[in-house]
């Protein structure tokens, strides 16, 4: 079952598309005030753990979060079908 504060974390992150750690903290700690700086950490290490929430490290000093999955999953999809478009049309530029 989902906690109030993993509601709370979800609903500000619904809101954008991609975020970076300190922004997402400086809103949901600073300007909205839903919760303290700690309990923020542990909720989100949570919703990320549950699958919740989508996790991107892209460096130590980058790290971004999302809720949209619908992206991610139709971004893999393009890139296998262009894959085999381009490898069958390879296949008959070899014949050639």
């Amino acid at each position: 079952m989902i906690e109030l504060r993993e509601k709370q974390i979800c609903k500000v992150l619904e809101k954008f598309t991609r975020i970076r750690y300190n922004h997402l903290k400086r809103v949901v700690v600073e300007e909205k005030e839903l919760m303290s700086e700690r309990p923020f950490r542990e909720t989100l290490k949570q919703v990320v753990e549950k699958g919740l929430v989508k996790k991107f490290e892209i460096d130590k000093q980058h790290v971004e979060y999302t809720v949209q999955f619908d992206d991610i999953e139709y971004e893999k999809d393009a890139i296998e079908y262009f894959t085999e478009i381009f490898s069958k049309y390879e296949k008959i530029m070899v014949r050639t």
